[in-house]
């Protein structure tokens, strides 16, 4: 029961972040230089049901905090979904 669970939240994890993948061959990268030293990068991405993409826009550091917040929480729930048993 609880790998069951644990695979219904990996799937939820996990689902929003490939459907937006899944639609977007690759994000259009855009950099503006601005006034600081570090630059802001501008994405877009298709979301879940959307015809328009969405541009996003953020530091280098702000995407590379958020990609190594992303793989972390990935890694510790498929860390706890392996343990409980």
């Amino acid at each position: 029961m609880n790998r069951l669970i644990a695979a219904g939240a990996l799937i939820a994890l996990i689902a929003p972040g490939a459907a937006v993948a899944q639609n977007a061959p690759a994000p259009a990268v855009q950099v503006t230089t601005g006034q600081t030293s570090n630059p802001v990068i501008c994405r877009y991405y298709y979301y879940n049901g959307q015809i328009i993409r969405k541009q996003v826009c953020l530091t280098a550091h702000e995407w590379e905090r958020m990609r190594y917040v992303t793989q972390r929480n990935l890694i510790r729930f498929q860390i706890q979904a392996l343990s409980s048993d």
